[in-house]
């Protein structure tokens, strides 16, 4: 199968770029002799057999045929030049070492880190003095700034790595952050643990993360009457008439349970909360209720 097919970075005209060919580690180098050059290529992980350098003859001007012949050996290169009517030659050059660690810049795996060893402990082609990640051959695939053997969703971005259940799963990859057995789209609580999907006031909130459960308009800290009917009118304190003088109380006498209505409705109307006209509509239900019978 084939890997690649390389050319010149910039082609010349019966350049000939082909006629040799010599290849070693990650590098390639082709003679090109009709255009007088040989030209180096090196194979990494982001950049396959990209073009490095070009070589051109020692001295000018030359009447051979330069890279008619090339060969590559540890961190020089050799490029033939015969010529049919004068002597010929072969010059050596030495690759590019850029951090001189007697390892050239196409067969080096951190070429601006000196690491003559070469270590690479994930075997992914980066010298482990210069890989961000040396344990992860993926190198970060998603990108967030944390290794992959660390990262607790390595596919979706997510530098935070929050995760609310603990599972060790990061809440952006996890289907049911909260771990109660219930998938995240259809959780009425994702992030606190409810199995039983409770919701009282049926708002589509579930009681557990509800920060007001009976929908009155008063968060569950500071209300007095948790769970008010659905619909009731309440005060400040989030209570509603009907809590605040409930009819299955231990009144004295049906009196007294009528009183506490009037008492409250008229609180209510000071409040602003209820008009008079609704005022005498609650009292007269009070009057012809049975509560306090």
């Amino acid at each position: 199968m084939l890997e690649a097919k390389i050319k010149a970075s910039v082609p010349k005209e019966d350049a000939q770029f082909g006629t040799s060919v010599s290849m070693i580690d990650r590098q390639v180098l082709v003679g090109a002799p009709g255009a007088q050059e040989a030209v180096l290529f090196v194979r990494n992980r982001n950049s396959p057999w990209a073009q490095q350098s070009l070589i051109l003859p020692a001295g000018n001007p030359t009447y051979g045929e330069f890279g008619a012949s090339v060969a590559l050996a540890e961190n020089f290169t050799v490029v033939g030049e015969p010529a049919e009517t004068i002597a010929g030659s072969a010059d050596i050059f030495a690759l590019p070492d850029t951090d001189g660690d007697g390892i050239s810049d196409g067969a080096d795996n951190c070429r601006d880190i000196a690491n003559p060893d070469q270590n690479d402990t994930d075997g992914d082609e980066i010298g482990d003095l210069c890989d961000s990640c040396p344990l992860d051959v993926e190198n970060d695939a998603d990108q967030d700034g944390v290794c992959e053997m660390d990262d607790n969703c390595p596919t979706i971005t997510n530098s935070d790595q929050s995760d609310e259940d603990m599972d060790g799963v990061g809440n952006v990859c996890d289907l049911d952050t909260d771990n109660d057995g219930v998938d995240d789209n259809d959780d009425n609580c994702p992030l606190e643990s409810n199995p039983g999907q409770e919701d009282s006031d049926g708002d589509g909130t579930g009681d557990v993360c509800d920060t007001d459960s009976d929908d009155d308009g008063v968060l569950d800290g500071g209300d007095a009457c948790l769970l008010t009917p659905s619909g009731e009118i309440t005060n400040l304190e989030g209570c509603a008439i009907s809590q605040l003088c409930p009819c299955n109380s231990a009144w004295k006498n049906h009196g007294a349970y009528v009183k506490c209505v009037t008492q409250t409705s008229n609180d209510f109307v000071s409040e602003g909360l209820i008009t008079g006209q609704e005022k005498g509509d609650i009292v007269s239900d009070a009057a012809q209720s049975a509560c306090g019978k």
